[in-house]
């Protein structure tokens, strides 16, 4: 996890779009307004059935700024998980922005990312604060997460996320505002087919390598509230399913690395993030069966999951 030079990294801001042709010509005009440079832009478009490419390829024909331009269009629909590992294997950056095709980020979202990691070294992620909106963007002052009252970093290895994560305090922040280490991609297998939460999984990656996570607490991303999005509106136990499939990726992943890198961590340590991690999966399967063993039965497990990760038996 070495050759990393704090100088101006080039940063690659990607755009991820499907069938958004109504939102996508704000995403990436706000992407060719970032400051930040060096700078490459990726358009990735993942196989629409609208004109979502086509209004990406209107919006910068003729552009003659400081950005470097990719315009990407995948011959068949892989979904974001796989999606977003395609356009990682494309971007040529030390860091990786994903935006969504129907957000608007703020001109100054990469300079804020990369200030953090300027004043603290090499980050596996970085995070900031959102502001939802639907129609035309009106800033009420309700920017999330509210927590992020001060730039922070959360150090990488298990001591200080795994003792935050069970305070319930910030670990992993919301993934619309994300900028990621290119090798989160690089040193990990693939993000497999039918994952729609990658961003639990590259958080935690950027956690279990070492590296760590900052939060900075200005606005990034104006988010888009509307009847497609992924996870905006759903109830726990459906958002429960959708990040079982990232969660049990999360514990390949702890498996690969201790396998590749045993040395990162002594073998107490390496239990303690092992076992998390099966924790997170098995309270993500019990809630993804709460319309099936209903609520109490639901909460019972998730009581006796819990009495299980500070038992005795349990690794401190």
């Amino acid at each position: 996890m070495d050759n990393f030079n704090i100088e101006r990294p080039l940063v690659s801001f990607v755009v991820l779009a499907y069938n958004q042709e109504r939102f996508v010509k704000e995403a990436v005009e706000a992407a060719l307004a970032q400051t930040y440079q060096p700078l490459e832009i990726i358009l990735s478009d993942d196989c629409s059935a609208d004109k979502t490419f086509a209004m990406m390829c209107d919006v910068v024909e003729g552009y003659k700024g400081p950005h470097k331009i990719i315009l990407n269009r995948n011959q068949k629909n892989l979904g974001l998980g796989a999606h977003v590992d395609r356009v990682a294997a494309m971007a040529k950056g030390d860091y990786l922005v994903l935006a969504g095709g129907d957000d608007v980020s703020v001109p100054e979202r990469v300079n804020r990312s990369m200030e953090i990691i300027f004043r603290n070294g090499e980050l596996g992620g970085v995070f900031g604060m959102y502001h939802e909106f639907s129609g035309t963007f009106q800033d009420s002052g309700n920017w999330k997460p509210r927590t992020f009252k001060e730039d922070h970093v959360v150090a990488g290895g298990p001591n200080q996320w795994i003792r935050r994560s069970k305070k319930g305090r910030f670990v992993v922040g919301p993934g619309c505002t994300a900028m990621w280490n290119k090798k989160l991609f690089t040193d990990f297998p693939p993000i497999p087919e039918g994952v729609m939460v990658e961003d639990i999984i590259l958080g935690y990656r950027a956690l279990i390598s070492g590296m760590g996570v900052g939060a900075v607490s200005s606005g990034m991303v104006y988010y888009r509230v509307h009847g497609s999005n992924i996870c905006a509106g759903v109830d726990r136990p459906i958002f429960a399913q959708r990040s079982l499939f990232a969660k049990a990726v999360l514990v390949r992943d702890v498996l690969y690395l201790k396998k590749k890198s045993p040395e990162l961590y002594s073998e107490h340590d390496w239990n303690r993030i092992l076992f998390t991690a099966k924790t997170m999966l098995y309270r993500a399967v019990v809630l993804s069966r709460t319309e099936h063993l209903g609520k109490f039965i639901t909460r019972l497990l998730l009581l006796l999951g819990l009495k299980s990760a500070v038992s005795e038996d349990a690794p401190k």
